[in-house]
């Protein structure tokens, strides 16, 4: 016994398979509610980076971003590479006390100048501590002074982080 199926049948039959192998597909690449498979976005504010810091510009055209995490591991994006390397808790309690001597929850979230300027680093830090988050945009010649020693730190950080 044959089955005849005219034309339009033919695509319709098609066009379903093609739809069910689609999202078939999608529901094997998107990951689920219910997978133990790790997701790239933080489950609470407690997996989130602690520090989150990015500097770009100067003479050389620098562009880095170094990420702390709560734990005080570290990820260094750089022109050059990526570095991972652990902060000594020394040096991380360091770095917080470094925050909260800034004060830097109350600090304006831009320092800007009116005017840019060549050579000139663009700094942008997040921090979060507590529960709380803030970032802080700001361009050498407008870095309010309580953030220098934050910036210092983290600038001493990058160098020393390398190799």
């Amino acid at each position: 016994m044959s089955i005849e199926y005219g034309v339009d049948t033919t695509w319709k039959l098609i066009l379903a398979l093609a739809v069910c192998l689609l999202a078939t597909a999608v529901l094997l690449l998107t990951p689920s509610a219910c997978s133990n498979q790790p997701s790239d976005q933080p489950s609470d504010q407690n997996d989130k980076p602690s520090v989150d810091y990015y500097r770009s510009g100067g003479f050389a055209g620098l562009t880095d971003r170094l990420i702390i995490d709560n734990n005080g591991h570290c990820t260094l994006q750089r022109k050059n590479g990526r570095f991972e390397f652990n902060l000594p808790a020394a040096d991380f309690q360091h770095l917080r006390e470094l925050f909260q001597q800034a004060d830097f929850f109350n600090l304006a979230g831009e320092y800007l100048p009116e005017k840019s300027g060549a050579d000139l680093f663009t700094y942008i830090i997040t921090y979060r501590s507590s529960g709380s988050e803030h970032t802080v945009r700001t361009i050498d010649g407008t870095v309010p002074a309580a953030l220098m020693p934050v910036i210092i730190q983290l600038n001493s950080i990058v160098s020393n982080n390398t190799e």
